[in-house]
This record gives structure tokens, sequence and C-alpha cells, in this order.
């Protein structure tokens, strides 16, 4: 290795820590900015891989507690001893994580409106599910719950699509 290589951040045995981490800082921009790109250069967001398979275990949460009978989901409740209804707040937070992730997989080409309407779906049919559980009951609540995070999910998803397409552009 030559003393040029050193000054243009190849990693090899004479180099600093500092141009050790600069070349690993540049390296890793490229690999989130290459993994903002969409499939065409032009649709950013995260990798789909990575939305996919966040979608996924946001819907088997949503359905697992969606799905825990009564007395189960308040024994796993009691030992954290909220003040806060933590319903209220895995509604919430489950649907605009999984409605924040939507629009990154890259399934079809996602109109505006599919997220939000993906998100009234699933809520009714986890509500209506509610209906089989033993000690659960759908009620309009937990739809208008999850109706909050899916438009809050919804919302973040589009803001951060617009700020990186802004950076790209």
């Amino acid at each position: 290795m030559g003393p040029g290589s050193e000054s243009k951040g190849n990693s090899g045995p004479g180099l600093s820590a500092h141009t050790s981490e600069k070349s690993f800082m540049r390296w890793l921009f490229q690999a989130m900015r290459s993994g903002s790109q969409g499939v065409s250069g032009h649709n950013p967001g995260m990798q789909p891989s990575i939305a996919r398979a966040g979608s996924a275990l946001f819907c088997a949460a949503i359905l697992l507690g969606t799905l825990m009978p009564g007395p189960w989901r308040d024994a796993a409740a009691r030992p954290f001893e909220l003040t806060l209804d933590l319903g209220l707040v895995a509604h919430v937070v489950l649907f605009a994580g999984l409605c924040l992730q939507l629009p990154f997989t890259r399934w079809w080409a996602m109109a505006w409106w599919h997220v939000p309407a993906i998100g009234l779906g699933l809520a009714l049919l986890t509500e209506g599910l509610q209906s089989f559980v033993p000690g659960r009951h759908p009620n309009l609540a937990g739809v208008l719950q999850d109706l909050a995070g899916t438009l809050m999910g919804w919302v973040a998803a589009r803001t951060w699509q617009a700020r990186l397409a802004a950076r790209t552009a």
C-alpha cells in the first residue's frame, strides 16, 4: 500500500483511528442513503425488506394483543402497574408503527389513501375478532384509538418521504 492510499480513506495498517472512523462514517452514510433510494432511485424511504419485516412484526403483535383472552391481558398488564391504560398505548403505538412502515414495503404502488384504508380495515377486523375471544368485546373506543395510531404513522411516513425526497432531489 502506498502513501497516497492512506489519504483517500482506504483501510490499512498505517491508518489512524480518525481516518478509519471517517471511512466508516462515509460508508454508513452511503449505505443509509442507498437504502433511502427507491427501486427506481426516486422513491425515498427505508429498505423494503426492513419495512416488510417490521410490518409483519407489528401485525403479529396487533393480532396477538387482539386475540389474547381478557384474563391473560389483565395478568400481562398487572406487573406494570401503570396509571395509563396499557391497551390505549398499545392500540396507538402498534398501529402507528405499522402504518409508518407500510408505504415503504413496496408491495404495490400505494396511493395516498391506501394506508388509512388498511388501518381502518385492520381496526374493524381486530375489534370484530374480539367478539370471539373470552373476556373481550369490540368497542368503538378501540377503533378510534387504532385510527389515531394509523393517522400518526401515516403522517409520519408521508413527512419522512417528503423530507428524503427533498434531500435527494
